[in-house]
């Protein structure tokens, strides 16, 4: 943060998403010494009701319309989460065909309150909240798509290669 207020402040609405480029605007009055301590990082919620899907094998979801699909948030969908270095491998398979230090899986041995699971931790349907508590209670996150893409949870178990599965 800065030492003291600008004089003035922008008027711009705040983005909820990252650009790709520069903007074209400036600052007004720009600070020319930077702030002793780090910003804290913005945190934004998304601001959408939609998500993406990836297909639980690349190329095994024609009849569900291909290998990406968007859906609301509120739809249930099958759940494989993804680890990698920041979590650590601990005993998930190494599946990715080009990604390194990625790991994925489809048993969860933590199955959160609220979400229904098989007797070897299968969860076919979670909405994307309980997708994501899912993936976190087994110390993980939700796949990237490219990470899906790449067969990172592929052969995983739970016989989820042939459906969309949250991302």
């Amino acid at each position: 943060p800065s030492a003291s207020p600008t004089s003035q402040p922008s008027t711009l609405a705040p983005i909820v998403a990252p650009t790709f480029s520069p903007s074209s605007l400036g600052t007004a009055i720009p600070t020319y010494f930077p702030s002793n301590l780090p910003t804290d990082p913005l945190v934004v919620s998304e601001n959408t009701s939609f998500r993406t899907l990836a297909c639980g094998n690349p190329g095994r979801c024609n009849q569900l319309g291909g290998d990406i699909d968007t859906v609301s948030k509120t739809a249930t969908r099958a759940v494989r989460c993804c680890r990698d270095a920041s979590h650590g491998r601990g005993d998930w398979p190494e599946k990715c065909i080009s990604m390194s230090n990625i790991w994925g899986e489809s048993n969860m041995d933590n199955i959160p309150d609220g979400i229904t699971a098989d007797s070897a931790g299968c969860v076919a349907e979670a909405d994307f909240a309980g997708a994501m508590e899912t993936c976190q209670a087994n110390n993980a996150r939700l796949c990237t798509p490219a990470e899906m893409l790449d067969q990172c949870a592929k052969g995983t178990g739970c016989q989820m290669n042939k459906v969309h599965v949250w991302v």
